[in-house]
Order: structure tokens, then sequence, then C-alpha cells
């Protein structure tokens, strides 16, 4: 994705931001421009299961390319707040440091010692994608929270599981990947009009 910011002639201003580029359409004049619909794809797919992120407190696992454009749209949709968490927790200071300032999210980048106070909490990580481990545990989740996952597969998580069990709502990375090709459609769609 960050090699293909340079094979571009124009990118979006959100792909600038992120410096990753995961959908790339030709103009009519041949131009290549480059988007990146990762984080509006996660939002569609949170809308379509009944959950507005609105003024929403949001702990994000996860601070590489895919969860950098889930926090922006995040932020975009504001979201009240937003608690970034990666094995480098450089890297999440980093891109906390990034997004803060773009909007009234406060962006924060700590471990959450308690999950209580988050009204979604999302794995944007690849724990999970061999159908075993946890990005944390739903032991101190609030059951009315969201618990979303960008894996994207057959069958849910056995963290997202756990989560539904506790009576959370869910999200799968199929439906991120649902929003994210109806996007695509739209952009190929004007393209080729």
């Amino acid at each position: 994705k960050q090699q293909a910011v340079q094979l571009v002639d124009t990118i979006s201003d959100r792909a600038k931001l992120l410096n990753a580029v995961n959908i790339v359409v030709r103009n009519s004049k041949g131009r290549l421009h480059g988007d990146n619909v990762d984080g509006q794809g996660f939002t569609s797919g949170l809308l379509n299961c009944g959950f507005d992120p609105k003024d929403k407190k949001v702990a994000l696992f996860g601070a590489g390319a895919g969860g950098a454009a889930i926090a922006l749209a995040l932020i975009e949709k504001d979201a009240r707040s937003i608690s970034l968490t990666d094995l480098s927790q450089a890297h999440a200071d980093e891109l906390a440091e990034k997004l803060s300032g773009l909007s009234a999210c406060t962006v924060s980048s700590r471990v959450p010692e308690n999950l209580a106070e988050f009204d979604l909490i999302i794995n944007a990580t690849t724990v999970g994608v061999e159908g075993t481990g946890q990005v944390c545990s739903v032991e101190t989740v609030n059951p009315q929270s969201m618990v979303a996952d960008i894996v994207a597969g057959d069958d849910y998580t056995s963290w997202l599981d756990l989560a539904r069990r506790k009576g959370c709502t869910t999200m799968t990375g199929v439906e991120m990947a649902r929003g994210q090709f109806q996007l695509m459609i739209e952009a190929f769609s004007f393209v080729n009009s």
C-alpha cells in the first residue's frame, strides 16, 4: 500500500495523510489516481451493523496501515476519543501525534487497563487470523459495547465469539470488506461514466 503511493499521478488527501493507497483508478486523461478506502469500508460496516461511532469512545488495537485508516475514518465520523495500542508502542505514539488536532476527537496512545469505558473495541491486527488468539481479554468489556475485528473469514474469530457470548454486538472483517467493495464499485463506476 505504501509503495503504491509512488506509482500513481495523484492521491487523495486521505491517502497522502496515511501514506497508503489501496485503490487506483485511471481518469479520462489516462492519469492514475490513488485513494485508501480501508477506513471508510470499516465505518460503513459499523453503520450497516447499526452502530454510529459519533461521540463514542474507541479502543483501537493496531496502529499499522489498517489501524491508521480506521482511526482517520473514525475521526471523520466524529468519534469522541480514540485510544491507540500497538505491539510497538512507539508506532502508536507516532500515529496519535499525526492524527491529534485533526478534529475535536482526542487521540492518545495508551494501553487500556479496563475496557469497560469504551463503546467500541477494535482489533486491527493480525491476531486471530489463524483462528486462535485474542488481541485482549474481553473480561472487562461492557456488554453494550460494539466489538469489531478486521480479520476477514468465514467464521468469527475466537475473540469475537467470546465478545458475542458476553452479549456484545460484533462486526467481522467481512462487513468491512463489503463496505470497501461498495466504495470501489462506486469509484470505478464514476470513472467509466
